[in-house]
């Protein structure tokens, strides 16, 4: 079986920041696992003595809400505003079968994505972001602002969702409260 090359994005303030690796899921509702992020989130938040963040089912609706806005949308990535991190998976192309004229007949299918994954992609930002200048040397169209939420002192709750896209991507978003990115502000 031949396996295509996997696309992700995250996406924070309408700037995409494309990362490739693998991974493999079914498709469902927009739910996820709220332990499993929250753990995943205070993990890295540990790390920088941010403290820990609890659950929000207000902002978990609010976050689904907004995926059923950009699933009408066709899954476009566009953020809401402050306080919500993006991020985008491909659909897992294989090929298992050739045609008559020996041409791979490629299909698509939901990749496995975890809430440890996403918050990873996220976090990986940290390798661009000096806490010491309070700056951000990414590439043009990346980021640090993922990661900057991910850990801003002054959060204590969050809320997520996924949505399933037709053409089998993927969309997760995550709502933060206090919202956090502030300008002129170190994130802890």
């Amino acid at each position: 079986m031949k396996t295509h090359h996997l696309i992700y994005r995250i996406m924070m303030f309408g700037l995409p920041a494309l990362l490739t690796i693998t991974a493999s899921s079914r498709a469902g509702d927009f739910t996820i696992d709220a332990l499993a992020m929250v753990k995943a989130h205070n993990e890295k938040r540990a790390m920088v003595g941010s403290p820990e963040v609890k659950w929000s089912k207000e902002l978990e609706s609010k976050a689904i809400n907004r995926l059923k806005q950009l699933q009408k949308l066709g899954c476009v990535m566009k953020h809401s505003g402050p306080g919500e991190n993006l991020f985008w998976a491909s659909a897992r192309e294989t090929a298992n079968k050739k045609n008559a004229f020996g041409q791979w007949i490629w299909h698509g299918e939901v990749q496995k994505i975890s809430e440890k994954d996403v918050v990873f992609m996220w976090a990986g930002e940290k390798e661009m972001y000096s806490y010491k200048q309070g700056t951000c040397s990414a590439p043009l169209g990346e980021t640090c602002g993922h990661y900057t939420q991910l850990v801003w002192k002054d959060t204590r709750e969050i809320g997520c969702g996924r949505s399933i896209c037709k053409d089998k991507s993927q969309v997760w978003l995550c709502l933060y409260a206090p919202a956090g990115n502030i300008i002129g502000e170190k994130p802890y």
